[in-house]
């Protein structure tokens, strides 16, 4: 039982069945504001192991939990791990197929004979096309270390909620390309 979907599934799935999910708006934050901010939670908006479909991920970012609609929500459950999840391409080894073309060795480096300086963006993966304009970090520069090394799940869980279906940031009304520089 140290599951964080058995987790998700026992408190958030039972608030859905048994129509308690507007509890979820009495939750406050450290400092004291609503934790869920102005979000309109029901069972009509809320979904659990919700699929992103719209960064271009080999392995699609799925959510705990996620709550639609103009103020966007990702819940990420967490019961036994230690941290959150962090980057894959630098815990490649020469045993996995692809290391070769995608071990990272943690910065934000063009490595190997890759183009870009990230090797999932070298696969067509979006987040850097994103990552500045949310974060603020430059995509047009070495960065040492990589930022999205040990802050990877959630950023992508930022990127779930913080970009929409149709690739606009949340806060900009232009479309813009994942790999606008």
């Amino acid at each position: 039982m140290n599951s964080s979907q058995a987790l998700a599934q026992s408190v958030l799935g039972n608030l859905a069945v048994n129509g308690l999910l507007h509890h979820l708006t009495e939750l406050d934050a450290d400092e004291g504001n609503a934790l869920l901010g102005n979000a309109r939670v029901s069972i009509d908006n809320f979904a659990m192991e919700f699929k992103i479909d719209y960064l271009r991920e080999p392995r699609r970012t799925s959510l705990d939990g996620y709550l639609s609609g103009n103020y966007r929500v990702a819940i990420e459950c967490k019961f036994t791990e230690q941290e959150v999840g962090s980057c894959s391409r630098p815990r490649l080894t020469p045993a996995n197929s692809n290391y070769e073309s995608e071990y990272c060795d943690g910065t934000y480096t063009r490595q190997r004979a890759r183009m870009e300086r990230c090797s999932l963006t070298e696969v067509g993966v979006s987040y850097w096309g994103y990552v500045p304009r949310l974060f603020q970090w430059p995509n047009d520069c070495d960065l040492t270390p990589c930022p999205l090394n040990k802050t990877y799940q959630l950023v992508r869980n930022v990127l779930a909620v913080g970009v929409k279906p149709d690739c606009q940031h949340r806060s900009k009304s232009r479309p813009f390309s994942p790999v606008e520089k």
